[in-house]
């Protein structure tokens, strides 16, 4: 599990059902804390979207969706703060290469005389080209 996971997961298991409001219902608790679903609808999301999310099947996360669930779990202002970091910091997962950009992709986007930056299939900026003397931000 990823450290956004077992931080999300840790977190849940220090909140009772009963702090947030919610009823003592149900099936005995084979863990302690909130479970997925619970978080889910306290932070007004889909538990799908939640579970990826803990899971590390999720690519990004809005602000809007990470204050829903530090509001859920009850996080303190440092804790969100690094929600957020954590959420944002992305590793590639094991194993995964980014891809090269093609000698004809390169080309065309050595031919343009616009900034131009290459998509990949995650939405990640994978070669920025830049118009020969230009100002890159960067250095």
């Amino acid at each position: 599990m990823s450290e956004l996971g077992e931080f999300l997961k840790a977190k849940r298991a220090a909140v009772s059902p009963q702090e947030v409001g919610l009823p003592a219902v149900g099936n005995p608790r084979r863990v302690r804390g909130l479970r997925r679903e619970e978080v889910a609808l306290l932070a007004s999301v889909s538990v799908d979207h939640y579970t990826r999310l803990e899971q590390g099947r999720v690519a990004t996360a809005s602000e809007n969706l990470l204050a829903g669930i530090a509001r859920a779990l009850r996080l303190s202002r440092e804790e969100h703060e690094y929600l957020r970091m954590l959420a944002q910091a992305r590793p590639q997962r094991a194993g995964t290469v980014a891809p090269e950009i093609g000698g004809a992709l390169r080309d065309l986007l050595g031919a343009l005389q616009t900034p131009a930056i290459v998509l990949g299939p995650s939405w990640n900026a994978e070669s920025p080209a830049r118009r020969p003397g230009s100002i890159d931000a960067d250095h």
